[in-house]
């Protein structure tokens, strides 16, 4: 089975009394300790870009390769993550919330969770500048699929050229909140010019895997060293079928 793995993150730092919601918290000593292995096993980091070039049939990537992703783009990723990976050669891409760039991560709350800082401009640029990529996490942090289908297009688009407008360079890879996707929402974000989407479905990385679509393994706080190695090792099968707008396309023919 391929070892080439998208691994999903958000917080990573110090934290205390974390009984829920744990896939969205990584402690920074972990986090260490997992680049550390991964480094110690000869993955590497690739991009998206080489990802959907793999996908597409355009391009052969090491069978240890490894793209790290944060969602939300928290300030909590400039202070602990970053360093790390700068330490142990590994890059990343960090998914924005168009809207609230600067201000707090206000879904949180809802769930009972301290509303964490996210990045301001200033520290999205200087990222920018040390080869941290960027891609677009909406422009709201919406349930895709529960929004009227306009509201969902804009948020999109919108978003997008928001980042643009920050970046000053084309952003072309989108996460969809809360891993929230169907068909509708990958062709609005394919028309929207997005040339890949990650969700929060588990596998590891194989050529039959939609570029709108692709699977991601969740880090969470409770991993150990040993259940990080297990998931990063081992389980790469999906729990259920992934969605493929090319298939989706094909049966509809």
């Amino acid at each position: 089975m391929s070892q080439i793995n998208v691994l999903m993150y958000h917080q990573v730092g110090k934290f205390k009394n974390i009984t829920t919601h744990k896939a969205t918290y990584c402690d920074v000593g972990r986090f260490r300790s997992q680049l550390g292995l991964m480094k110690m096993y000869g993955y590497k980091s690739v991009t998206l870009d080489d990802i959907y070039l793999y996908l597409s049939g355009k391009k052969e990537i090491p069978e240890k390769s490894v793209v790290l992703t944060f969602d939300d783009g928290y300030e909590n990723f400039y202070e602990y993550a970053f360093p790390a990976l700068q330490e142990y050669g590994f890059s990343a891409i960090v998914y924005l919330v168009a809207g609230k760039i600067g201000d707090k991560a206000d879904w949180l709350e809802k769930d009972g969770h301290f509303p964490a800082q996210l990045m301001s401009v200033q520290q999205i640029r200087e990222l920018k500048k040390y080869g941290i990529l960027f891609g677009s996490h909406g422009y709201d942090h919406l349930r895709l699929t529960q929004q009227e289908y306009y509201v969902a297009k804009n948020d999109i688009e919108k978003s997008k050229k928001v980042l643009e407008d920050l970046l000053g360079e084309e952003v072309k890879h989108f996460c969809y909140p809360y891993g929230d996707h169907n068909i509708e929402i990958m062709k609005i974000t394919q028309e929207a010019g997005y040339l890949t989407g990650v969700t929060c479905e588990r596998s590891s990385i194989t050529q039959d895997i939609d570029p709108l679509a692709i699977p991601r393994k969740a880090v969470s706080f409770g991993d150990s060293i040993l259940g990080f190695a297990w998931k990063l090792f081992f389980k790469n099968k999906p729990k259920r079928k992934l969605l493929s707008l090319y298939q989706e396309e094909k049966d509809s023919k």
